[in-house]
């Protein structure tokens, strides 16, 4: 049976979630060398240790999550969905999580499970 056409919800999340994890690595010899960093951790009561770590695991979980969207992996949106909300606990109680990271977060979410994209990853679960 042929694999049905990528929806363009399905490709455009894949390559922000690229993107993201690539800037995620990128940050993390910002985050160790930058005072001014520093201190907005410091005023966030935010250790730099836990932010690091947390640049290191959201730009795994990013990166491997897209290429998993390109490929209609079921598990990589399934990643990206319980991996992305435990992150933020863990690393920070949520403490950093903004309503703008949220909404994004509800936006995914709603695109991934549409009825095309559940199509696409060979699910019948949709929103």
């Amino acid at each position: 049976m042929e694999k049905m056409k990528r929806p363009t919800s399905v490709t455009v999340f894949a390559w922000l979630f690229i993107a993201a994890g690539c800037i995620s690595f990128l940050s993390i010899p910002a985050a160790a060398i930058l005072r001014e960093y520093q201190q907005l951790l410091e005023t966030m009561d935010i250790s730099s240790t836990a932010a690091l770590i947390s640049c290191a695991v959201s730009g795994c979980i990013f990166v491997v999550s897209g290429i998993a969207l390109f490929k209609g992996l079921h598990w990589g949106r399934l990643m990206y969905f319980v991996l992305t909300p435990f992150t933020s606990w863990l690393f920070f109680s949520f403490r950093s999580t903004s309503i703008i990271s949220l909404v994004f977060y509800l936006v995914v979410l709603y695109y991934l499970t549409k009825p095309p994209a559940s199509k696409f990853f060979g699910s019948d679960a949709s929103v």
